[in-house]
C-alpha cells in the first residue's frame, strides 16, 4: 500500500504542476500550493505567456524529477519490507537513496523558483521584471527530514553489518 502511495506521488509531482501552469482557472485548488515566489492568482498565471509558463516549469522539473527518483526508491523500499526483507542492505539502501534526494530537493527548490520567478515575470518589461528567493519552512523541513532520514540509514547499516559480523563469529 505504501509503495503505491509512493508511485501515486511521481505522476502527482510531476502532472499536478503542469497543470495549474496551463490550466490556472482549473486548478484553483492547486495554487494555493505554488511557492511563494511565484503569482498565485489565475488572472496573473493566465497572463503569462507560454514560453514564460513552460520556463517556470521546467525550472521546477530537476528538483521534481530528483523527487521523483526519491520516491521511487522508497517505493522500493517498502516492497522490500512488504517481502520481510526488512533489515538489509537492499532496503537501507532505498532509504540512503531516498534521503538524498530529499537533501538535494530541499536544496535545489529555492533556486528552481527564483528562476520560475524570472520566467514568470519577464513579459513585464525592464523594471517590472523580478528575482525573487524564499525559503520557507517546509525547505528547512525538508532539509531536517532528509539529513534525519541519511543519519537513521547509516544508523541501520551500521547495526545490519554489526549483526552479520556477530553471526560470522558463531
Amino acid at each position: 500500500m505504501l509503495a503505491a502511495l509512493c508511485l501515486v506521488a511521481i505522476p502527482a509531482n510531476l502532472f499536478l504542476p503542469a497543470l495549474v501552469w496551463l490550466f490556472p482557472e482549473l486548478s484553483v485548488a492547486l495554487i494555493d500550493s505554488l511557492p511563494p515566489e511565484l503569482p498565485s492568482d489565475p488572472a496573473v498565471l493566465n497572463a503569462v505567456p507560454l514560453a514564460g509558463k513552460l520556463g517556470a516549469y521546467s525550472a521546477f522539473a530537476l528538483p521534481a524529477a530528483i523527487l521523483c527518483f526519491g520516491f521511487w526508491r522508497l517505493a522500493a523500499m517498502f516492497q522490500s519490507f512488504a517481502r520481510g526483507d526488512v533489515f538489509s542492505d537492499t532496503p537501507i539502501s532505498n532509504l540512503r537513496a531516498f534521503a538524498l534526494t530529499l537533501l538535494l530537493h530541499s536544496l535545489l527548490q529555492p533556486i528552481a523558483g527564483a528562476v520560475a520567478s524570472v520566467f514568470s515575470t519577464f513579459h513585464l518589461g525592464v523594471g517590472n521584471r523580478a528575482l525573487t528567493i524564499s525559503v520557507g519552512s517546509s525547505d528547512i523541513l525538508a532539509l531536517g527530514l532528509g539529513a534525519l532520514f541519511l543519519v537513521l540509514s547509516w544508523v541501520l547499516l551500521e547495526a545490519v553489518r554489526i549483526a552479520q559480523e556477530n553471526r560470522e563469529f558463531v
